[in-house]
C-alpha cells in the first residue's frame, strides 16, 4: 500500500465520520427590509410628540405632593421660631 492512498483512505473514513457526527446546520434567516427609504435619516420625534398608536401615561399631578411639602417646610420653620 503507497504512502498517497493511505493518506486518500484516512481522509475519507475522517471526512465520513465528522458528518455523522456533525450538528445539524441551522436554516439561514432573512433579515427584514427596512422601511426607510435609502439614502434618507428618520426625523426626530420631540418629547411632546409620541409616536402614533402609543399612549402615553398620564402626567401625575403634584397637588398633593406640593401640599405636603409646603406643610413640612411650614412646620420646619415654626419650630425654628420657637
Amino acid at each position: 500500500m503507497k504512502l498517497d492512498t493511505l493518506r486518500k483512505i484516512i481522509k475519507e473514513e475522517l471526512s465520513a465520520a465528522l458528518k455523522e457526527n456533525a450538528p445539524a446546520k441551522e436554516k439561514e434567516t432573512k433579515e427584514a427590509p427596512t422601511k426607510d427609504k435609502p439614502g434618507t435619516t428618520p426625523k426626530r420625534r420631540g418629547f411632546d410628540k409620541p409616536e402614533p398608536g402609543v399612549n402615553p401615561k398620564p402626567k401625575a399631578s403634584l397637588e398633593e405632593t406640593e401640599k405636603e411639602l409646603v406643610s413640612k417646610i411650614t412646620a420646619r420653620f415654626l419650630k425654628s421660631k420657637k
